[in-house]
């Protein structure tokens, strides 16, 4: 039977360069669990590895959606099973940094309601208008249980909160009742830490190559097409970049502010994974770990 390996961690962790060594030594393709690299059109600033970088492995789900399309977790965890299902390969590597792709793909999805298209636009509308804060304390008011699980800075958790309450219902309540699918497939889950201050330098020098290789103007020709309002332009990096097409920052203070914004984002995918106690966690330093512990999932042989 098939087996399956997460590769998870924090943005900038190295989780690609360690997803395409395994995958060169024992073999398998790789899925992107990655919710901005899924698009076509958002290279640059997501950081999706060119033909090149994925160095002859085949790689799934990069560049799959056509740009202004929306695509959801269920959307995600639908198709990456379809892959699965349909591999000839003895192990497929999932990798990315968008954990609640890699929960839905693990557990399924809660039936949750959604707005329909016309309430849903009001509401974005709403939503761009204020503050992040604002609906947090909402959130806070209206289901106290709600908010204490969720980061007052993760926009798209306090986005779905925010709906299914203005629905009439308790996101709190909702999720006591959902009970999770089984895996349907053999799952070691590996993590990567890296130190702060390793894990900075990693995401400043990630910034200043994603403005040198051309990120403005990445930006720049997706708002000239009409995406400015797009909800993936929101994500870290091109927030800010639009935020300096707008001249609400200097081009002086870019490196700096996406650089503040993506260890911002770092924190909180780390305190999301650190509460799942069934993830291995490696250095990124230890490769020879990392693969010692892949030969006993796969059960090869050590030489």
């Amino acid at each position: 039977m098939m087996k399956v390996v997460f590769i998870l961690g924090p943005t900038a962790s190295g989780k690609t360069n360690v997803a395409i060594n395994l995958a060169k030594e024992f073999g398998g393709e790789i899925i992107s669990c990655d919710s901005i690299q899924i698009y076509k059109g958002l290279d640059i600033g997501s950081s999706k590895p060119s033909i090149e970088e994925q160095q002859g492995v085949k790689h799934h789900l990069l560049s799959a959606v056509e740009i202004g399309e929306k695509y959801t977790a269920g959307d995600f965890r639908r198709d990456a099973l379809k892959i699965l299902q349909s591999s000839q390969e003895k192990v497929m590597w999932v990798v990315g940094g968008t954990g609640f792709y890699f929960k839905a793909l693990e557990f399924g999805m809660a039936n949750n309601p959604k707005m329909n298209d016309h309430d849903r636009a009001q509401l974005l509308t709403e939503w761009q208008s204020k503050l992040l804060d604002s609906f947090y304390e909402e959130l806070q008011k209206k289901d106290s249980a709600r908010a204490a699980e969720i980061d007052r800075n993760d926009s798209y958790r306090i986005f779905r909160a925010i709906e299914i309450l203005r629905l009439g219902y308790k996101p709190s309540e909702l999720k006591t009742q959902f009970k999770p699918d089984a895996f349907p497939f053999p799952l070691l889950k590996i993590g990567l830490q890296v130190d702060k201050m390793n894990l900075r330098q990693n995401v400043r020098a990630r910034v200043q190559g994603m403005l040198d290789n051309g990120f403005i103007k990445e930006v720049e020709r997706l708002r000239t097409s009409g995406f400015k309002d797009w909800e993936p332009m929101h994500s870290v990096g091109y927030k800010e970049i639009g935020q300096y097409l707008d001249k609400e920052i200097i081009e002086a203070d870019l490196v700096e502010q996406i650089t503040t914004k993506t260890m911002q984002l770092a924190k909180r995918q780390i305190t999301w994974l650190k509460k799942d106690t069934t993830i291995h966690w490696h250095d990124l330093a230890n490769i020879t770990e990392i693969k010692n512990q892949v030969k006993s999932f796969l059960g090869v042989e050590n030489e």
